[in-house]
């Protein structure tokens, strides 16, 4: 006997068999009911969520002091057949008689014996399960008890937005009633004026009327009384020469509603009842942590998840629990900043040394627990830095530095003693600022632009949007060719490049705070901060000084030990852990380790990058020699809205070089590589149809499908020659030279060089 209806029989009081505590106890719920088809006790809580699921609507529940419910069940028996159930069909999993064992839904299934089916099932009861079904017992109650309250919240939430309804309606009903009696009010105050106007115009016609009637019905006979005639004449003169007479109404019978289409079309939708609160599956996630896994990236992969609700609208409230999980146990480091306007920012870092086996890994990002859309997302894995082009910007000038400034960089144009404001996005050139000497290095701070000013030996301070000049700071005798330039709190730090030396200044006028000044720091050019380091580019020096920020004490020089050789290094930038070093007297972009200064790679051809910035993964290239902006992505990021098709501009080992052709117009035009051989695209595929070599010296002749400029890189052993073919533009075709090799130029004076 049940030791349930052993309780029941004695009037003891039954629990409730489904309700238990988060600690695995039971919760002295009363039982109410029995269900008869799952052999339970049920409270009155679980009752209510037994009627409402699927698979246990249609029990028989009857009421405890019914005696029904201690009687024992019959031999179950096929619904379809009314034969007893003696198999479990393996494929449907449900127990059928030996007539449905033919029947088309059940025929050729697997199927077994109950006894056998049952001695499988109890093989499969393990001590560990059965501890396994009692902790799960905790979990489901407790999710039990999150439904129900959701059940009861969910109801108590329609009837408040029903109230919220049918009070906006009543106020809006209210406005509509109030609005009609003040229009119907109008109307008949209009009305009555107008009647009142037109009743007196009319009496007066009226009497002006008779006065006329008579008056020539009285010419028409002889009075004799001279009194009486003379009267009657009078009054007819007069009303014959009246010319105040209006013969028009004084008042229009013109009165109409003119509806307000605004308010139609809003009565048209008063409103809508939205699902405000996330949800997962509409709840997105975006950003470089959820295309690829940069191993070399120390600090970890970021990415952005934002939720959104059923209806996919924003949630515009945080306060969601975000978690992710990576497969292959590769436990990431992962951490969440609920910005609090619905968005999440994640960052999470795996351990490299179990990565360099893996090609990529599955990440799971839930939300409340729930996978979001496209969870779990097939993450690659990237072991190098491979930049590619994504665009150029150009038509700008001689570019001599830049800055980035939200949607804009300001680039410095040194030639034409000129700032000029372009999109980054398009190259939309927006404003030119002219300042008082040759731009170099630039910052910006709030709406200021501060400019180092190299011949003229100022830092000049300008409002950005205006182009105003602010004021300028030093001078002659107190800097010497500034050319670096950047800015932390007050202080700004300027490097001065024939002084050899770094000094600190007062933002606001310029006062002398400190002073670095170093034998071997010789031309200093490139300037950059991080949290603790001052990173400066030795120009004649060929390598870069990293020194304390707090002491000025000289920390590490990068190029010159380990086979790491700088040539000209000028432009400097950052981003995340990675340093770049743009070098002008080999026209590469070295980039090291931050903190350890390994070499990671190299980006070759880049023609003078006298100035470089960074923003969101990108990195800008001020190249002097192009006259343009470059702007470079990593590879596994996808191109950008206005990425130009093209070559690429390969991350690659020390020897290889490209050879790259950029169309005036801001295109990239079909380029060949001379080094390695073949011209690089984006597909991967390579062609050196266009690209000839010879073992005394190398001829190569490029097409380049843009319509400007166009550039030609060669690299030789012995010597050899570029020719370039481009269409008409801009005209300027400058040679680089990448390595011990001549370059002749040509121009044909068509357009073709």
């Amino acid at each position: 006997m049940h030791a349930a209806d052993t309780k029941a029989a004695a009037g003891e009081q039954q629990n409730c068999d489904i309700c238990c505590g988060e600690d695995g106890e039971t919760i002295l719920h009363d039982a109410t009911v029995y269900c008869i088809d799952c052999e339970q006790y049920l409270c009155d809580q679980a009752a209510r969520l037994h009627g409402r699921t699927k698979t246990t609507r249609e029990h028989a529940v009857v009421p405890m002091e019914d005696a029904e419910f201690r009687k024992a069940r019959p031999q179950p028996s096929c619904p379809f057949h009314g034969m007893p159930i003696e198999y479990l069909c393996l494929e449907d999993d449900c127990l059928v008689c030996v007539k449905c064992l033919p029947c088309p839904i059940h025929n050729g299934h697997r199927c077994k014996a109950i006894p056998e089916a049952l001695a499988d099932e109890n093989r499969m009861i393990s001590a560990d399960l059965i501890q396994e079904g009692r902790g799960k017992i905790d979990l489901v109650s407790r999710a039990l008890r999150v439904a129900e309250e959701t059940i009861d919240g969910v109801d108590e939430r329609q009837r408040l937005v029903k109230g919220q309804v049918n009070s906006y309606v009543d106020e809006l009903e209210a406005v509509l009633q109030q609005q009609r009696n003040e229009l119907l009010k109008r109307v008949d105050e209009t009305t009555t004026s107008k009647l009142k106007i037109l009743s007196a115009q009319a009496e007066a016609l009226r009497c002006i009327l008779e006065s006329l009637v008579n008056g020539v019905d009285h010419l028409e006979r002889h009075d004799t009384n001279e009194a009486r005639d003379l009267l009657m004449k009078r009054a007819f003169r007069k009303s014959v020469e009246n010319t105040h007479l209006s013969m028009e109404p004084d008042a229009l019978n013109d009165l109409e509603f003119v509806a307000r289409e605004e308010t139609q079309e809003m009565l048209g939708s008063l409103g809508e009842v939205a699902e405000s609160g996330p949800c997962a599956f509409n709840t997105t996630a975006g950003g470089p942590g959820v295309l690829a896994y940069q191993m070399q990236a120390q600090k970890g992969m970021k990415f952005t998840v934002s939720a959104r609700s059923r209806t996919s609208l924003p949630v515009t409230c945080g306060g969601e629990r975000v978690s992710i999980k990576v497969d292959k146990n590769l436990n990431p480091e992962w951490q969440v900043e609920d910005v609090g306007n619905g968005t999440y920012e994640v960052e999470y870092r795996l351990n490299s040394d179990r990565l360099r086996d893996e090609r990529s890994f599955r990440l799971f990002v839930r939300l409340n627990s729930k996978d979001i859309q496209g969870s779990p997302f097939t993450v690659p894995v990237r072991k190098d830095y491979n930049y590619v082009v994504d665009r150029s910007l150009q038509g700008i000038g001689l570019v001599s530095g830049g800055i980035i400034d939200g949607d804009y960089i300001f680039v410095a144009l040194y030639s034409q003693n000129q700032i000029v404001k372009v999109r980054r996005d398009t190259g939309t050139q927006e404003q030119r600022i002219p300042v008082n000497g040759q731009p170099y290095g630039m910052c910006v701070d709030g709406h200021l632009l501060y400019v180092c000013l190299y011949n003229t030996h100022y830092v000049g301070v300008y409002n950005k949007e205006t182009g105003a000049q602010e004021r300028m700071l030093g001078g002659p005798g107190v800097f010497m060719n500034p050319v670096g330039l950047a800015q932390e709190g007050e202080e700004l730090f300027i490097t001065e490049h024939v002084a050899h030396r770094l000094q600190v200044v007062r933002k606001d006028d310029g006062t002398p705070i400190r002073r670095l000044e170093d034998a071997t720091l010789r031309s200093p050019f490139g300037l950059l901060l991080d949290e603790q380091h001052i990173y400066i580019s030795s120009n004649t020096g060929n390598h870069v000084k990293v020194y304390s920020k707090g002491t000025l004490n000289l920390v590490h020089t990068v190029g010159e030990s380990g086979g790491q050789f700088l040539q000209s290094p000028i432009s400097l930038a950052q981003e995340d852990d990675i340093l770049f070093v743009g070098c002008n007297g080999n026209n590469l972009v070295q980039l090291y380790r931050k903190g350890t200064f390994e070499a990671l790679g190299t980006i070759h051809n880049v023609n003078q990058p006298y100035g470089a910035c960074t923003h969101e993964n990108f990195l800008y290239l001020c190249c002097m020699g192009v006259s343009a902006v470059t702007v470079l992505r990593p590879s596994f990021l996808d191109p950008s809205p206005h990425a130009r098709k093209g070559p690429t501009v390969p991350f690659a080992p020390t020897g290889a070089g490209t050879l790259e052709g950029i169309a005036g117009g801001g295109g990239i035009g079909e380029a060949g590589v001379l080094g390695l051989g073949g011209v690089e695209f984006e597909d991967g595929t390579e062609n050196g149809s266009d690209l000839e070599r010879r073992r005394g010296g190398r001829d190569a002749l490029l097409r380049g499908e843009g319509d400007g400029m166009v550039r030609a890189g060669s690299r030789g052993e012995t010597g050899g020659r570029a020719a370039v073919r481009g269409h008409a533009g801009d005209g300027m075709v400058p040679a680089l030279n990448a390595g011990p090799a001549d370059h002749d130029l040509v121009d044909f004076g068509d357009g073709d060089y």
